[in-house]
């Protein structure tokens, strides 16, 4: 960033140190949450728990269709078996 020019106000120069500060206030927010490895830890496994949970519920739906007759009919167990699998996949991908 320029620095004020040398005929600026002293207004000119608080007003750019304030400036200054908050880029650097920013600057450094940032960097804390680009290091906090736990919270990055958090969000990601929330991630895929809600992920886990909406492949379930899917699969859920689409085994209560095929049971009451108004979808394929797919044995529950073998929907039910593939969901958890591909919750697995996805959950160990992520890690």
């Amino acid at each position: 960033m320029p620095e004020p020019p040398r005929d600026a106000t002293p207004d000119e120069i608080e007003a750019d140190i304030a400036q200054t500060r908050e880029r650097l206030a920013d600057t450094v927010d940032a960097l804390g949450e680009r290091l906090d490895v736990k919270e990055q830890a958090k969000r990601r496994i929330s991630g895929v728990k809600h992920q886990a949970q909406d492949t379930f519920d899917q699969t859920k739906a689409k085994a209560n269709r095929a049971v009451h007759g108004s979808g394929p009919a797919f044995p529950a167990g073998v929907v039910v078996a593939v969901a958890l699998v591909v919750a697995f996949v996805v959950w160990r991908k992520r890690r």
